[in-house]
């Protein structure tokens, strides 16, 4: 049964981030892509994943470190630091628990359509 909680529990900090970031930046231009990868579990062991633990922090254990991807012209214009500001000051309420670690990647379509798949 824990698995389950655990894999329920994962999804829903996964939806709450993209539900944060989509509801943030729909106000100029909806986007064209979010994708957000729950990447804790390569960093099981790190401090930001023992702190969680140590605080008794069940709601939302396992779920410290996310990979997000946006592509949307809402970017046009800023810099890259600018583009994750935008995102952090979006996701501050969750920061610096539950969320640990973001790596953002924010992009123009523009920029997403001539960028290499990984």
């Amino acid at each position: 049964m824990a698995n389950t909680s655990s894999k329920n529990s994962t999804h829903n900090m996964v939806d709450i981030i993209r539900a944060t970031i989509s509801n943030g930046m729909a106000v100029r231009d909806p986007l064209r892509d979010i994708i957000v990868v729950n990447d804790s579990a390569r960093h099981a062991g790190h401090a930001g994943v023992r702190e969680s633990s140590q605080a008794g922090d069940t709601t939302h254990s396992g779920q410290t470190h996310f990979i997000v991807t946006i592509i949307s012209d809402d970017f046009i214009g800023l810099s890259r630091i600018d583009r994750q500001r935008k995102i952090y000051n979006l996701l501050a309420v969750y920061m610096p628990k539950p969320i640990h670690a973001l790596n953002l990647s924010c992009l123009t379509i523009a920029e997403a359509a001539t960028r290499q798949p990984a």
